[in-house]
């Protein structure tokens, strides 16, 4: 399986909202047992994919190809939408 990146600060957030004891929570400085399982949660450095754009000319005009996961697209962007991949150049 693969790691999720999540963004753990709008999920506790959506807890806490959630939560009818968040007042209280608050006031006495303690944190309900979902919220401590988030702040305590393993972090993890994700891996930065590097690739590059390559262009090529199809029958029905041009596309952006990730040199990553080949994805291809009708326009380059700073990153892969596909694979995450940043791109260096192409």
């Amino acid at each position: 399986m693969h790691e999720r990146l999540i963004d753990a600060n709008a999920l506790q957030n959506k807890i806490c909202a959630a939560c009818a004891e968040r007042i209280a929570c608050i006031d006495i400085g303690n944190i309900c047992f979902e919220v401590a399982c988030i702040v305590n949660a393993p972090t993890i450095e994700p891996e930065v994919r590097h690739g590059q754009w390559m262009f090529h000319e199809q029958k029905n005009g041009y596309l952006w190809k990730c040199t990553e996961c080949k994805g291809n697209f009708e326009q380059c962007f700073s990153f892969c939408p596909h694979c995450g991949a940043k791109m260096t150049g192409g």
